[in-house]
């Protein structure tokens, strides 16, 4: 998505109000999220709702079949979005949402909106159901979730989003998830697996605490994994960071990324081409290594001893650039792969000072 048009209408709502209000200012909000939803009318340019911080909003039922009897349908398009996004004080200044679902219900499960977007916010406890359960190019920047024991916690069909978000407490088979297309930057997805399908690209991410950190199913291609860093929940059982089991995910590259406590890095068990290059690989305490990959390229492939992360402090989304800090171990943090003639680390969040022999990185403003 190219970002809403210029005229997009603004709407906004303070949850703490209670009733009330046309909804058209700050000053004068909707005072009640779901009478919002069902007042205002899909429009030409698209609607943003800026939610206001500091009262969480209880939902009664799905978002999607609230918007004005649900009677939106498919109108939404690329210059034409849905936005949910939170506010303190104005449209657009960071302050976060807060939306917790009805018992056993998504907050949005329509399969029938594209082109939504959810921006500044947390939504949560959906239980046996997805927290998120939508189609095609969804977004989602600055976003926390958790609480969802469905076999997706946040499911959007295909080519979406996500970027800096946080995922928690999902204790399906999957936390979040796309079919086709989507692309992960700067995410932590703590104890919980990604499914990885069609064109998954995944930057600058950290997988804390998983079993599997990304799987991969039947057909799955052209998986990118850059700069991630991974760090798993045992080096026993026969568990991988990347792990395509009895099927095929031909084609795509892993480079530049750090793995620790896992049995396998990567692992394919059919005998098709797990990656298509592998560059730039740092792992340790994974006593498979790559067993079971049949990468075309493999290169600066390296074991190392000693524990690549600094893991200073508890590893939290706050804390993730100094827990996941690398240390000098091997090339993990001097690099030595270096694309395009340019110097670049290993894994998510590497030193942003000049390090010797590497030279420097500036961290991208999202990271921290």
């Amino acid at each position: 998505m190219s970002g809403p048009a210029a005229n997009v209408k603004n709407v906004y709502i303070d949850q703490s109000i209670g009733s009330g209000g046309t909804g058209t200012s700050v000053n004068d909000p909707y005072g009640d999220f779901e009478s919002a939803l069902a007042a205002e009318t899909a429009q030409t340019n698209g609607t943003q709702f800026n939610i206001k911080s500091g009262t969480v909003i209880n939902l009664t039922a799905e978002i999607s079949g609230q918007l004005n009897g649900g009677s939106w349908g498919t109108n939404n398009s690329d210059s034409a979005p849905v936005i949910f996004r939170g506010y303190n004080a104005a449209a657009n200044d960071g302050g976060k949402f807060e939306i917790v679902a009805a018992t056993n219900t998504s907050c949005w499960g329509s399969q029938s909106m594209n082109y939504v977007s959810f921006v500044d916010g947390y939504m949560r406890d959906s239980g046996t159901a997805s927290i998120i359960n939508g189609n095609d190019y969804l977004q989602f920047h600055n976003m926390e979730f958790s609480g969802s024991s469905s076999q997706w916690g946040v499911l959007a069909d295909n080519y979406a989003i996500f970027n800096n978000v946080h995922v928690h407490g999902m204790t399906g088979t999957y936390g979040i998830g796309s079919l086709t297309g989507p692309k992960y930057y700067n995410c932590f997805l703590d104890a919980c697996s990604v499914y990885g399908y069609i064109g998954s690209s995944f930057d600058h991410c950290i997988f804390y605490n998983s079993g599997t950190a990304i799987s991969i199913p039947t057909g799955g291609v052209s998986l990118a994994v850059m700069n991630c860093s991974f760090y798993g929940s045992t080096n026993a059982g026969g568990g991988a960071a990347i792990y395509a089991p009895a099927r095929r995910s031909h084609g795509g590259v892993i480079k530049n990324s750090v793995f620790e406590r896992y049995n396998y890095v990567l692992r394919e068990t059919d005998g098709n081409t797990l990656p298509a290059i592998l560059a730039g690989i740092t792992y340790h305490d994974c006593p498979g290594g790559l067993t079971h990959t049949h990468a075309n390229i493999s290169t600066l492939i390296e074991s190392v001893g000693a524990s690549p992360f600094a893991k200073s402090g508890l590893a939290t989304f706050a804390n993730r650039a100094n827990y996941f800090e690398l240390t000098n171990a091997g090339n993990a943090q001097t690099g030595g792969y270096s694309p395009y003639g340019t110097s670049w680390y290993r894994g998510a969040v590497p030193f942003v000072n000049t390090v010797s022999g590497s030279g420097s990185y500036t961290a991208h403003p999202l990271i921290g």
